[in-house]
């Protein structure tokens, strides 16, 4: 199983994108939502 994430931090927006792809979309999911609650725990 392969798959990356990405979350740029752009300087001009008040903003963080958070992107991902994998095979396997409950992974995908549980990963995305975790580095989401994890943002948002120290923001």
């Amino acid at each position: 199983m392969s798959g990356r994430a990405f979350a740029p931090r752009f300087p001009w927006r008040p903003v963080v994108r958070v992107m991902a792809e994998c095979e396997d979309e409950g992974l995908l999911a549980e990963i995305v939502n975790g580095i989401i609650a994890e943002m948002e725990a120290v923001a």
